[in-house]
C-alpha cells in the first residue's frame, strides 16, 4: 500500500497549486490563435512554446535540487536561471505542454509522499543562502505564477500588435 503523507494545509495548498499549473498553462495557450504560438513582440522575448519549455527545464532542475536536499545533509544547491533552463526555440506548443505535464508529475511524485517534517530539510542556496525544501517548493509555485503572467502578457501583446 502506498505511503500517504498528512500534510499541513499550506503544504497541501502548494502541491495543489503545482498540480494545477500545467492545466492553467494549457488554458492560456488555448486562447492563442495558432499563428500567435511562435510569435513574440521582440526578438529577445520568448514565444509561448519557449516559455513552456523553460518551465519543463526548470522542473528537471528542481527535481534534482529536491533529491539532493532529501538525500544530503544541508547541501549547497546551485542557482539556476534561463541560461541553465534554456527554452527550446523549435518546440511546438502542444509538445511542450505534454512535456510540462509529465515533468510536473515527476516533481509531484517526489513531493507528495513526503511527511511534513521533510519540508523543513535545510540547504544553502548558492545565491540566496539558507533555505528549506518548503521554501524551494514555494519558489516553484512563484516561478509558475511569473511565467503564467508572462504568457498572459504575451497574449495581450499579440492582441495589441500593429495590424499588418
Amino acid at each position: 500500500m502506498p505511503r500517504v503523507a498528512v500534510l499541513t494545509p499550506q503544504q497541501f495548498g502548494l502541491l495543489q497549486t503545482l498540480r494545477a499549473a500545467p492545466n492553467r498553462v494549457a488554458e492560456l495557450l488555448a486562447t492563442f490563435p495558432a499563428e500567435a504560438h511562435n510569435w513574440s513582440p521582440a526578438p529577445e522575448d520568448w514565444t509561448a512554446p519557449q516559455v513552456v519549455t523553460h518551465l519543463v527545464a526548470t522542473d528537471v532542475l528542481f527535481v534534482e535540487r529536491f533529491k539532493r536536499m532529501l538525500n544530503e545533509r544541508n547541501p549547497t544547491v546551485p542557482y539556476f536561471d534561463a541560461e541553465h533552463a534554456s527554452p527550446d526555440g523549435a518546440a511546438r506548443a502542444a509538445d511542450a505542454l505534454v512535456r510540462f505535464a509529465a515533468g510536473r508529475q515527476a516533481l509531484l511524485d517526489l513531493l507528495a509522499p513526503l511527511p511534513p517534517v521533510a519540508w523543513d530539510r535545510p540547504a544553502v542556496h548558492a545565491r540566496s543562502g539558507p533555505t528549506t525544501l518548503g521554501r524551494q517548493v514555494l519558489a516553484v509555485a512563484e516561478h509558475d505564477r511569473e511565467h503564467v503572467a508572462q504568457l498572459a502578457a504575451l497574449r495581450a501583446a499579440w492582441e495589441q500588435r500593429p495590424a499588418r
